[in-house]
């Protein structure tokens, strides 16, 4: 379906329009001034970063609307040019490109960095799809803290010592779905190297994936698209292809992007496309591992899934179903992409569960 720029900017009025100052004032500028006055916001956000509170997080909140409409605008364009041959945007999107991954290397440094947990804006609670990414960006920053501070608690030990007991059953469903034959009885037989740290430049590159991560869910219909059951299922890959094509995001950004959507082979994904294809010319493949943090295991197709997008996937599915609350959306993704069919990465739900509610037994 082709969107206009005009129908789309329309349909943000009447979400933001009559409420929100910031967005009334977007919806009647040019890109290259509201990617100006960006730039100025980040110079001023900081001087303040030694000082987030409330106020900086609606300030933070605001930047990222402003470069999602620019981002979402841009997408469109250049969706309609390709239609019509006409290639002449791309000085307009690398110049996009960097004062977007600018902003967001210096949000995440400032959250990274901030001892305050301040991370409400009454925007935050707006049912549309800039929103929906809004929240998962933030959340995604709170969960690698929480999770780097469980990884320096120790936290894998408890997780080697339970493994069998509480995580095994899980991996062999997925050995399983994969028609992988593997002995499995260990933290290091599905995780390769086991579990680590993630590094600053990592957080970054996570954060700039989950900025975009629903880029390609285009529709008019912006406030119930992304809840909706009949979405387009191909959306991560177009946003793979959009990102690693067009504005030139390494494989260790775009396939954050393009294999969110995979729940470990009953999605749809960048990955699976290519496992697929290789499986079905080839009996050798048979990749090693289950989870990997390195995204040139998913390219030798060692691994059958990367680490930041299943953390993706969860945020994602987390923020979808939130609206339950947030012990219930926890209950449902757990029966549902866990008891069911095996989905989500058991363990990376377990620490995000814990770093929900506070408590460690949603699985066991």
């Amino acid at each position: 379906m082709t969107v206009s720029v005009i129908n789309y900017t329309n349909k943000l009025s009447e979400i933001y329009g009559n409420n929100d100052d910031v967005f009334s004032n977007i919806i009647i500028k040019k890109s290259n001034n509201i990617l100006l006055s960006v730039k100025q916001d980040i110079m001023e956000l900081k001087l303040k970063k030694d000082y987030i509170t409330e106020k900086e997080i609606g300030d933070i909140y605001q930047i990222l609307t402003k470069l999602s409409f620019v981002s979402r605008v841009n997408f469109i364009k250049c969706i309609n040019n390709i239609k019509k041959k006409d290639f002449t945007l791309s000085n307009e999107l690398k110049n996009s490109k960097n004062i977007i991954d600018y902003s967001l290397k210096n949000i995440v440094k400032i959250l990274m960095e901030s001892e305050n947990d301040i991370y409400i804006h009454k925007n935050f609670l707006n049912n549309d799809i800039i929103s929906h990414t809004n929240r998962v960006f933030f959340t995604i920053i709170k969960f690698i803290k929480y999770y780097n501070h469980s990884i320096d608690n120790n936290i894998v030990s408890d997780i080697k010592k339970n493994f069998k007991k509480r995580y095994l059953k899980y991996y062999k469903s997925v050995l399983k779905k994969f028609n992988i034959n593997k002995n499995i009885s260990k933290l290091e037989d599905v995780y390769k190297y086991g579990l680590r740290e993630i590094f600053i430049k990592e957080i970054i590159e996570i954060a700039i994936a989950s900025f975009w991560h629903d880029i390609a869910n285009i529709s008019i219909n912006l406030v119930s698209d992304y809840y909706s059951t009949s979405d387009d299922i191909y959306h991560a890959e177009k946003g793979y292809s959009y990102l690693k094509y067009f504005i030139n995001y390494t494989d260790s950004i775009s396939l954050i992007v393009g294999m969110h959507n995979e729940y470990f082979g009953y999605g749809k994904g960048i990955f699976l496309d290519y496992y697929n294809t290789v499986n079905n010319k080839s009996s050798f493949c048979s990749p090693n591992y289950i989870m990997s943090f390195e995204h040139d295991d998913i390219l030798k197709l060692d691994s059958i899934s990367y680490f930041p997008s299943k953390v993706l996937e969860i945020a994602d599915l987390f923020d979808k179903y939130n609206e339950l609350n947030s012990i219930k959306a926890l209950e449902y993704i757990r029966e549902n992409y866990l008891e069911k069919e095996v989905k989500v990465d058991p363990i990376i739900f377990d620490i995000f569960s814990s770093f929900i509610c506070g408590e460690n037994k949603l699985i066991a």
